[in-house]
């Protein structure tokens, strides 16, 4: 005889964590971290008087879910607590809880949290608390491309246990120096101070490059949102000079005109990297457009990002590392590998120009 399932509505009563096992990572996170800590951090942001507001600590947890399972989208992450039983118990929702609009998330960091960093700082010292007690891994997975002399486009090294502090990156450097990086003319990256340091001990006769990207997301950050538009404006006319003077001189102009608006953090982030960004201004001008920012690997980043979300979380950082080192060597066997990147004469003839000048004053 077939069966079949009744769709008749029942009434029960449920206990969340009965239905989650204590196996699972938000149970063990659960019993060892105490978040009650956020309600004294965050208080001061608070007003005494009016609505309560949505529970800082539900929407600390909702975060550190996103950032375990791989959820980058915060309008998927609402959805997946709203579909998940061990997500709505941890959060402390229980069936019938409603979960915060993905918007609130936005709203926080603009409104709330924007000055302070106190969102950051909190999601941080969790994270940092879950790695201290093992219950995640809290090492990083470095990977570095470089253009080769012919001009194409290489994975040169991979590695994991990174912290981002000096001692990883000298590492890791030392590790490609030791396997026969040399010649090594530029460095391009987000300003990561371990990185930096680690680059001057190892390699100092290279250049450093900041991503200009990553320099205006970092300015845009203290922007009002009205003001955007100008501003990057303003920057973009920066390196849009014909070259490395006139690019000062008019970084100094934009200084200025932000401190005319009134938008003093800004112009300090202005005055205080912008030469970081101009670095690319000594090399061929055939090349600048492809050397001052990150884009050259950001396709692998990518890709990295795209298989990786797939699995979530790993049970070590090495079944990671293989995963990446796959990819890695897939990106380079396809066109992003064989396809010409930059045309490396153009830096040959530079060169040779300088030395033939550096002769000419020598003798």
């Amino acid at each position: 005889m077939m069966g079949r399932q009744s769709s008749q509505m029942e009434i029960a009563i449920v206990d969340l964590g009965e239905m989650v096992p204590k196996t699972h990572l938000l149970k063990r996170i659960d019993g060892m971290v105490d978040f009650s800590f956020i309600y004294e951090k965050a208080e001061s942001l608070y007003s005494s008087q009016g609505r309560p507001s949505i529970d800082p600590v539900l929407l600390v947890k909702m975060l550190l879910i996103g950032y375990l399972y791989g959820i980058k989208s915060e309008r998927r992450l609402e959805e997946e607590v709203k579909l998940n039983l061990a997500y709505r118990w941890f959060c402390g929702l229980g069936l019938s809880g409603k979960v915060p609009d993905h918007s609130t998330f936005s709203q926080n960091r603009r409104r709330r949290f924007r000055d302070s960093g106190l969102f950051e700082e909190i999601f941080v010292t969790i994270v940092a608390r879950c790695v201290g007690l093992g219950l995640i891994d809290g090492e990083l997975i470095a990977c570095d491309g470089t253009v080769n002399e012919d001009g194409q486009r290489e994975v040169i090294g991979a590695a994991e246990g990174m912290k981002e502090d000096k001692e990883s990156w000298r590492n890791f450097l030392v590790s490609l120096k030791e396997r026969g990086l040399t010649g090594t003319r530029l460095f391009i990256g987000d300003k990561c101070l371990g990185l930096l340091d680690a680059i001057n001990t190892v390699f100092p006769n290279a250049k450093y490059q900041r991503c200009n990207v990553h320099f205006y997301r970092n300015v845009f950050s203290v922007v009002p949102r009205g003001k955007m538009k100008d501003v990057a404006a303003m920057l973009k006319a920066i390196h849009a000079q014909e070259d490395k003077a006139a690019a000062q001189e008019k970084a100094k102009a934009v200084f200025a005109k932000l401190k005319e608006m009134k938008l003093k953090e800004a112009a300090k982030k202005v005055e205080d990297s912008v030469a970081e960004t101009l670095t690319y201004m000594a090399f061929p001008r055939e090349h600048w457009l492809k050397i001052r920012s990150n884009n050259a690997i950001e396709r692998l980043n990518r890709e990295i990002r795209r298989r990786t979300r797939v699995v979530g979380s790993f049970p070590d950082a090495y079944s990671a590392l293989m995963l990446v080192c796959a990819r890695l060597r897939y990106m380079e066997d396809s066109l992003w590998g064989s396809k010409h990147y930059l045309n490396m004469k153009h830096l040959k003839a530079m060169e040779k120009e300088a030395e033939m000048a550096a002769n000419l004053e020598a003798g």
